[in-house]
């Protein structure tokens, strides 16, 4: 079996037990906690995602995926975690934070 059909059968079992994890463990759970709660506790582990940064070490890509696969997810892990990070912060109510930085059309943070 090539690389792709593994990695396109590893997505879909991962998001049809995702899935049913969801929807008979964590939705009902969450059903009953205060909006504010329930998303904080859904971000948190977006704030993680900064891990993606590891396809940037030589040798984490091989074979026959392209090398800009590494990069385009690198950068896009990084920038959920950021996001995340940020979401977090004005959940909590810390606005300063977020009022002090808006974001550019091109994604550049401004002050």
């Amino acid at each position: 079996m090539d690389s792709l059909t593994v990695f396109g059968l590893q997505l879909v079992l991962s998001l049809f037990v995702y899935t049913l994890l969801a929807r008979w463990y964590v939705l009902p759970w969450l059903a009953d906690k205060p909006l504010q709660l329930a998303l904080t506790i859904l971000i948190f582990p977006h704030a993680m995602r900064h891990i993606g940064l590891t396809f940037f070490v030589d040798g984490v890509i091989a074979g026959p995926l392209p090398g800009l696969f590494g990069v385009m997810a690198a950068y896009g892990d990084l920038a959920a975690a950021l996001l995340a990070i940020v979401a977090l912060f004005a959940l909590r109510g810390s606005w300063r934070l977020v009022r002090q930085a808006r974001v550019a059309p091109g994604g550049v943070l401004q002050h």
